[in-house]
Parts: C-alpha cells; sequence; structure tokens
C-alpha cells in the first residue's frame, strides 16, 4: 500500500483501499511441500509483492509516479514472525535466507526510489522512502484470505481443465 493523495493518478484506474491509498494485491500459486510453514508462504507473498515494486520503479509510468510522490509504502501480513523480523524486533534464523532476499529487495527499491527522485525535477522535494510493515491478525485479513482463495479456485480450476482435456485426448485416441 503506498500512502498519500490521489493527484498522480486522477483520471486513472488504480486499485485504492477506503481511504485513497494505492494497492497492490496478486497472488501466486505455491505447490504444497511439507514442512511449509506460514513464514514460508509469507515471505513468499512478500517477495512477490516486492518485485511488482521493482518492477514498476523500473519503468516510466503513472504508478511509479504515484510511489515517488507519496514515499511511504506500508507492507502488511498476518505472520507475525516475519513481521517481527522485517522490523528487527525479532531475528530470522530459520528464514535467514528469504529474510536476506527481502532486505536485498527492499534495498533495490530504496536505491531506485533515490536514483530516480534524483534525476527528475518534479521529485526533487519528494521525501525519503519510508517503509513500514505492519502485522494484521489472521482473522482481520480477510482482503488477503480472498485473494488466497482466488488464486487456489484459478488453479483448481486448471487442473480440472487439465485432467478433462487428458479423458478427452484419451478418449479420442482409443476410437
Amino acid at each position: 500500500i503506498f500512502s498519500g493523495s490521489d493527484s498522480v493518478c486522477s483520471g486513472h484506474s488504480t486499485p485504492k483501499d477506503y481511504w485513497g491509498n494505492l494497492i497492490a494485491l496478486g497472488g501466486n500459486y505455491l505447490p504444497p511441500v511439507q514442512g511449509t510453514t506460514s513464514a514460508d508462504v509469507e515471505y513468499e507473498g512478500l517477495l512477490f509483492g516486492l518485485d511488482w515494486v521493482i518492477r514498476v520503479l523500473s519503468h516510466e509510468n503513472i504508478m511509479r509516479d504515484y510511489i515517488l510522490l507519496h514515499a511511504t509504502m506500508i507492507v502488511r501480513g498476518d505472520c507475525k514472525t516475519v513481521i517481527d523480523q522485517l522490523n528487527s524486533r525479532s531475528s530470522a534464523r530459520k528464514m535467514e535466507s528469504k529474510y536476506c532476499m527481502a532486505v536485498t529487495k527492499i534495498k533495490e527499491i530504496e536505491r531506485l526510489f533515490s536514483l530516480h527522485r534524483s534525476h527528475s525535477a518534479q521529485f526533487t522535494n519528494a521525501r525519503e522512502m519510508n517503509i513500514h510493515f505492519d502485522h494484521i491478525p489472521r482473522e482481520n485479513n480477510t482482503l488477503c484470505d480472498a485473494v488466497c482463495r482466488l488464486v487456489v479456485y484459478q488453479k483448481q480450476r486448471c487442473i480440472v481443465g487439465s485432467v478433462i482435456d487428458s479423458i478427452k485426448t484419451g478418449e479420442s485416441n482409443a476410437s
């Protein structure tokens, strides 16, 4: 979520929350792997989102301008372990590699932000990039739950479609 007013995005369709903040939603299907924890999945979602921000900041577009003008990124997650690690309240021990990947991506976002800000007169007076990590209790994270259910539903449809295609192929080969 990027906080701020709608000055750059007026007239454009961008997802916003109730307060007018730009939001980025997305999902990715992770195949079930034994031993996967909620922290693993939360880090995967975080890395997915950070990659999106890097892609946006890497190309000239209206969303990049919005991010550069508003300079506050709020990362919300329902895994307290991950949020505490990102806020330096606990060590990453078992999740060290994913934590390091996240920190590397956050530094890249900060680097891209500074680079664009210093090369454009429009953004020279913009604030420094602020990144906040907020814990959302799982029972209050209905938006994330809905996105996850949609991703699972789409994956199920894909699998069922593949099975149906295989059956049809088998039936046509048998004739």
